[in-house]
């Protein structure tokens, strides 16, 4: 650099430190402001591949009516549960909102009086296991209970006495073997309104899907640009710090050997109009 280029360079630094110091308060602000800025923009950047995420997973849940934070119209398969005796007996119960679980087979007596003039029957339950297909009702009820008890070994027997039967307690006049299952229908499909727990569940898997894929998104964000956008941005931020009591001081400092070394220019100048052959060595700051 020749005179003239550093003469102007510490002319330029001379003014913006006297700025600098005669109007640091109005420096702090606008300072902090940007420091509130950068931050935003810091945690915008941090929260981007959530948010992201987010919207990608709210609008494939919504695709199939299961929208977190909104109790949407869900399609619902009827369940249905039968129940079938060897007498002959088919009982069938359907409903889209309770939730068949029996899967037993029995072998019950017929009610008997007892000495003390109560209905009584006892029931034989029996462990189920792979060896028995319960859709198979006519071969199920075609056997006898000693031929049940080669297949299966008992899981219970219990006795039931009532003082009075209903109309239900008709499947038990004769001893018979019960095979009570259940299934859901593929053909019957009503609309319902989801319930509050059903909607919890759902907004729990999105909050899951959106941490697990947001984080990864970030990951790779961060690998692909190795972390570049972050560390401008700290260095942008350390440009806009609070100027301090400290700062003030040493700015003060800076400055009059910056006016030292102008004015030792100045005069530089002037003494080379008179002998180019002289040189004069600035002062370091």
């Amino acid at each position: 650099m020749n005179n003239d280029k550093i003469y102007i360079k510490f002319y330029k630094d001379v003014k913006s430190l006297q700025k600098k110091i005669k109007y640091y308060k109005l420096y702090n602000f606008r300072n902090a402001f940007i420091r509130k800025l950068i931050k935003s923009g810091i945690m915008i950047d941090y929260a981007l591949p959530f948010v992201l995420v987010g919207i990608i997973t709210a609008t494939a849940q919504s695709s199939i009516n299961r929208s977190p934070f909104k109790l949407d119209m869900v399609k619902v398969k009827e369940r249905i549960e039968t129940i079938d005796t060897s007498t002959g007996i088919h009982l069938k119960h359907t409903s889209f909102d309770y939730k068949y679980s029996d899967k037993t087979l029995e072998y019950s007596t017929g009610w008997t009086m007892s000495d003390d003039g109560l209905y009584e029957r006892t029931i034989t339950t029996y462990k189920l296991n792979s060896g028995v297909d319960l859709s198979d009702t006519n071969k199920i009820l075609s056997m006898s209970k000693e031929e049940i008890e080669k297949l299966l070994s008992i899981k219970n027997i219990k006795k039931i006495r009532k003082s009075i039967l209903d109309p239900d307690d008709d499947l038990y006049l004769n001893d018979a073997l019960i095979l009570t299952n259940n299934f859901i229908s593929d053909e019957n499909v009503a609309l319902k309104q989801e319930t509050v727990g059903q909607n919890f569940v759902s907004i729990i898997i999105y909050m899951i899907a959106v941490l697990t894929w947001g984080y990864n998104l970030k990951n790779f964000k961060e690998k692909l640009l190795k972390n570049k956008v972050k560390n401008r941005i700290a260095i942008i931020e350390q440009q806009y710090q609070e100027i301090t009591d400290i700062d003030l001081y040493s700015m003060k400092v800076v400055l009059e050997l910056q006016k030292e070394n102008l004015a030792m220019l100045d005069l530089d100048e002037k003494n080379i109009d008179q002998d180019s052959n002289n040189q004069y060595k600035l002062r370091k700051v």
